[in-house]
C-alpha cells in the first residue's frame, strides 16, 4: 500500500498503528496474520507491518469518532479534517459503496 511522506514517517517511527482505507474487493483480501509492505509515495522507503486486527465501517465518521486520534499518528487533528483528509483519495459515493476498514498493525523492520 502507498503513503504520503507524512503517514509514511509516522508508521516508521510507530506513531501511527492503524491504517484507513476503503472495504473493496482488494481490502477485502486482507486477515489477520498478514503482512503488508507500505510504500513511501514521496521517496524509495518501504515498512513492513503485520495485520493485529481488522475493523469496518459505514463511514469515516463512524471510524475516526470511534477509534482515538493517537492510533492514526497524530492527535491534533479535528474530525472534520480527519474527514476531508479522506475525501482526498475518497468519494463519499464509493465510502457508501464499500465501507470502510480500520487496519491495526504492528511493524516488523
Amino acid at each position: 500500500m502507498h503513503l504520503a511522506d507524512e503517514p509514511f514517517q509516522w508508521v516508521k517511527s510507530g506513531k501511527k498503528i492503524v491504517e484507513v482505507r476503503l472495504f473493496d474487493d482488494k481490502r477485502r483480501k486482507i486477515s489477520l496474520g498478514d503482512e503488508i509492505l507500505f510504500k513511501s509515495l514521496d521517496k524509495n522507503r518501504e515498512v513492513k507491518v503485520r495485520v493485529k486486527g481488522l475493523l469496518r465501517f459505514s463511514s469515516f465518521k463512524d471510524l475516526f469518532s470511534f477509534i482515538p486520534k493517537e492510533c492514526f499518528g497524530h492527535d491534533s487533528l479535528t474530525l472534520e479534517q480527519q474527514i476531508k483528509r479522506m475525501r482526498k483519495n475518497y468519494s463519499e459515493e464509493r465510502e457508501k459503496q464499500h465501507g470502510d476498514l480500520a487496519i491495526w498493525f504492528e511493524l516488523l523492520d
